[in-house]
């Protein structure tokens, strides 16, 4: 990739997380989302059908400080119990690729 090329890449990349952030800011949510263990995944799936209240940003910003996951376990990763039994679904509770969904969801 050359140097103009990298820089119009940058330019594209800094727009998107900015138009993420600002969607963020604006419809600030603190629905809790549950995951689900579905057959032969080693990873537990997203459950997106919540319904959603919109809340002030800043005391969600808070909130998620005092109560949120320690960032050490998203580091390593959270992996299916291998001691016990966990509910399983045979598929995920949502299609990702359904139409009208966001391109984003088929990152999962």
């Amino acid at each position: 990739m050359g140097s103009e090329e990298r820089e119009e890449w940058l330019a594209h990349v800094d727009h998107c997380a900015d138009v993420l952030r600002q969607k963020l800011m604006c419809d600030a949510s603190s629905a809790l989302i549950t995951y689900n263990w579905v057959d032969n995944h080693y990873h537990p799936h997203p459950n997106f059908n919540v319904q959603q209240k919109c809340r002030n940003y800043q005391d969600l910003l808070d909130k998620v400080e005092e109560w949120g996951i320690d960032r050490k376990l998203l580091v390593n990763g959270i992996f299916r119990p291998t001691d016990r039994p966990v509910a399983e679904f045979s598929e995920p509770p949502f299609d990702p690729f359904a139409e009208g969904r966001s391109t984003l969801a088929g990152a999962y």
